[in-house]
């Protein structure tokens, strides 16, 4: 095993650990935390080995978990929902006002047309 596949090794194991002592929450609001505390771990345990640690970035986050994964998103989901009633609301409303006002002009011509029709049969 080679000096970088030790240090991969190494790096795997203290992002495992600092993601199971971090809750749901700390890891997706607080990322700059969570970064810190590996870049720490990272430093002690690369310290003397003659490597400058420059950063820790966060680049892919995988939820194994389809069930976890839907929890996560179902405020989302149920903001999208509700949005969407809203949007539907609104449009049948505006179709609605459309409908009724060419209603009312078609019983205005209805109207003026019948009214026409009385005078000329008269």
């Amino acid at each position: 095993m080679t000096a970088n596949d030790n240090l991969v090794s190494m790096a795997s194991a203290i992002v495992r650990a600092a993601i199971a002592n971090s809750s749901i929450d700390e890891m997706l609001r607080n990322r700059d935390k969570l970064r810190k505390t590996i870049r720490d771990d990272m430093d002690k345990v690369v310290k003397g080995w003659g490597v400058w640690l420059e950063t820790v970035e966060i680049t892919d986050v995988q939820i194994s978990s389809n069930q976890l994964f839907k929890d996560l998103q179902s405020q989302f989901r149920e903001e999208k929902n509700r949005d969407a009633e809203v949007y539907s609301m609104k449009v049948n409303e505006e179709l609605d006002k459309d409908a009724n006002e060419k209603e009312m002009i078609m019983k205005k011509i209805v109207d003026e047309i019948n009214a026409q029709y009385a005078e000329y049969t008269q």
